[in-house]
């Protein structure tokens, strides 16, 4: 470096600054121009440090400059020294458009991206601060059966307007209770589930249709919809006039059915309304840890799910080579339901159609409306192999995604044995196991 401590050309590539040159001004009063040319005034000479200092930050005089000229004479650095080999990062490169990346930046992306997946696959899991308990809510219809479900508008006669009021719109069901043996008129509104029906049926309501509409029924019931009854005339409007009729003659049944004993008082079932004499009928032998439970009867529903009730029928009579004989009831879930027929596997990962692997849904027609229900288990649409469940209460959650082919017509008992040797987790605490099977 020479004694005069300015940089060599090889620490500053180009021109060096140049020295400029100072002129006396006119006038001392003059004002100094900063924008395009410099004021003048009389020459100095600086020593070898101000001269040093001043080349560093690229001034050559003292006193009267302009930015201009600044720019223009100085092509240094401020801080540090020029490197010739230095460029921006991407000039020049297209904002908007698929670029072309450097091999640098690959090599820079494979370095990190394993930090990267790393980061990215970390399960994140938070610990609550307080663990609450946690808590089975109940509607009061777990125990109920379903005779009829289909959406509504609900209405209130107003006393004191003289006008129908709208109580909600929702699904409006009647509901079963087999222990206590009554019915009853339930309706929740969407999203909000806020009841705005809830009375039993007696014999004395008579229900009538709506003069103005086709499509609606009126009757008069002690409903205890705010929790203390009160008597309401009430008007339900259905889509068609078909769904109206089908709520009368339920409604209809259902006031036949109070008060009777004995033999007569046949349980109304919705899922019985299916049933026909031409269905097959198969059955079940269960034991428990090697001790006999008992024998389940199941009509499978061939008129409505021909495809799936077949492939059960030749399950249970091993026809193809293969069945449920020797399987295991793998998940009981007490109040849910008993599943089964995993004959490859035996814990729920395997099953095996007789149409091969899998097969789709036929249809959702059947649904869960009540304990005894026998259905598909699968794993998402069109899966549906040898695994099946039986229902021990209704299971309005299911329907549309599992398709219901059948029901126990005799040996219910035996389910609800099966259902008390069920956990919450699913494994049962004894071994349940298909010792017999076939068609009667």
């Amino acid at each position: 470096e020479p004694a005069d401590g300015r940089p060599t050309p090889d620490d500053q590539p180009g021109e060096k600054p140049t020295d400029t040159q100072s002129e006396t001004p006119s006038s001392s009063s003059s004002p100094i121009d900063l924008s395009t040319k410099k004021s003048t005034e009389p020459e100095s000479r600086t020593d070898t440090t101000a001269a040093q200092d001043s080349s560093s930050f690229g001034f050559d005089s003292v006193a009267g400059f302009s930015f201009a000229d600044l720019a223009k004479n100085t092509d240094g650095f401020a801080f540090g020294s020029n490197d010739a080999n230095f460029s921006w990062a991407n000039a020049g490169a297209t904002v908007f458009g698929a670029a072309a990346p450097t091999e640098a930046k690959n090599m820079a992306a494979e370095e990190g991206s394993d930090e990267e997946e790393a980061s990215n696959n970390v399960d994140i899991y938070f610990e609550p601060i307080v663990s609450l308990p946690e808590v089975e809510t109940k509607s009061g219809e777990e125990d109920e059966e379903i005779l009829f479900k289909e959406r509504a508008k609900l209405y209130r006669w107003d006393r004191d307007l003289g006008q129908w009021k709208e109580r909600g719109i929702g699904d409006l069901k009647i509901l079963f209770h087999p222990t206590k043996h009554f019915y009853r008129v339930l309706m929740r509104r969407d999203q909000v589930l806020r009841v705005c029906a809830n009375h039993t049926i007696s014999e004395s309501m008579e229900l009538k249709p709506m003069n103005t509409s086709a499509n609606a029924l009126v009757w008069t019931a002690t409903d205890y919809s705010d929790g203390e009854g009160e008597v309401e005339q009430l008007a339900a409007k259905f889509k068609t006039s078909e769904i109206a009729e089908s709520f009368r003659k339920t409604f209809c049944e259902c006031q036949s059915r109070i008060g009777q004993t004995g033999d007569d008082a046949s349980v109304l079932s919705r899922v019985q309304e299916h049933s026909r004499d031409t269905n097959p009928l198969v059955f079940l032998r269960v034991a428990a840890d090697g001790e006999p439970l008992g024998s389940i009867t199941i009509e499978l529903f061939s008129h409505i799910v021909p495809k799936t009730a077949e492939n059960f029928r030749a399950l249970c009579t091993g026809e193809k080579g293969f069945g449920l004989q020797n399987s295991v009831f793998h998940r009981v879930i007490p109040d849910f339901m008993c599943q089964g027929g995993d004959i490859t596997k035996s814990d729920g990962t395997g099953g095996k159609s007789i149409y091969g692997a899998a097969f789709e849904d036929e249809n959702f027609d059947v649904r869960h409306t009540g304990p005894g229900i026998l259905s598909m288990a699968n794993r998402g649409r069109d899966t549906n192999n040898s695994q099946f469940f039986i229902t021990l209460k209704k299971a309005e959650h299911l329907d549309f995604k599992h398709v219901a082919f059948g029901y126990v017509r005799d040996g219910m008992s035996v389910v609800q044995q099966m259902g008390e040797l069920g956990t919450k987790g699913g494994a049962p605490v004894k071994k349940l196991v298909v010792t017999e099977c076939g068609q009667l």
